[in-house]
């Protein structure tokens, strides 16, 4: 499964672009973001972000341990998103992962039974 994951306000607190590589990971992100990771997942950090923070904040996330796949910069900033894919962040206690593979098995089709051609 591919994951995009937001950095400001998800994994890490939220700061001024001056105090940006002060800020701390958030409780639980740092084992929840590896532990996708390690379950095979990609993983993608999607920031709001200019390109121009691309180095500072790929030395963030490495120097914390942060395990990811690739890191996007640029990502819009908007009051509201509305995406048919996205899930609100409400903390690393959350199993995100089921809440997709659960929607997904609603979604199949049954199996259908089989025709014999004799």
């Amino acid at each position: 499964m591919v994951i995009l994951i937001d950095i400001d306000g998800t994994i890490c607190t939220e700061e001024s672009p001056a105090d940006r590589p002060l800020a701390l990971p958030l409780p639980g992100a740092l084992e929840a973001v590896n532990q996708l990771v390690a379950d095979g997942h990609t993983v993608i950090l999607w920031t709001g972000r200019g390109w121009d923070q691309y180095r500072v904040t790929k030395a963030w996330l490495d120097d914390h341990g942060f395990n990811y796949d690739q890191l996007l910069m640029g990502k819009p900033i908007a009051n509201l998103i509305i995406d048919d894919r996205s899930r609100q962040f409400v903390g690393w206690g959350h199993d995100y992962v089921s809440t997709v593979t659960t929607a997904r098995s609603r979604f199949k089709k049954p199996p259908q039974p089989r025709t014999s051609s004799s």
